[in-house]
């Protein structure tokens, strides 16, 4: 199953950059694959993305899933207790599955 999004599928309002979001979900013998593609239409402006997992997949650690990314620069940023606490990471990070 394939869901899109597209900028003409949203207003400046909800939200205010030109970007693309297409989720899959696959599933494969016994377990569900998501692909998270996010886009941003607009190079010259920084896109801040955050993903989160449904509850209803069942991930209730890091260790119950693994997060592909494809190579880049990613910003962690820390949130104990589920409040962020202002302090980052900068990760340089080749391809493959993401460590937690």
């Amino acid at each position: 199953m394939k869901y899109q999004i597209a900028p003409e599928d949203f207003s400046p309002s909800e939200y205010p950059l030109k970007v693309s979001v297409n989720l899959t979900y696959q599933i494969e013998t016994n377990k569900l694959a998501v692909l998270f593609e996010f886009r941003n239409h607009e190079p010259e402006l920084t896109a801040h993305v955050s993903f989160g997992l449904h509850p209803g997949f069942g991930a209730t650690s890091v260790e119950g899933f693994h997060l592909q990314m494809p190579r880049g620069l990613y910003r962690r940023y820390f949130s104990p207790g589920n409040f962020l606490s202002g302090e980052t990471r900068d990760i340089e990070f080749p391809v493959g599955v993401m460590p937690f």
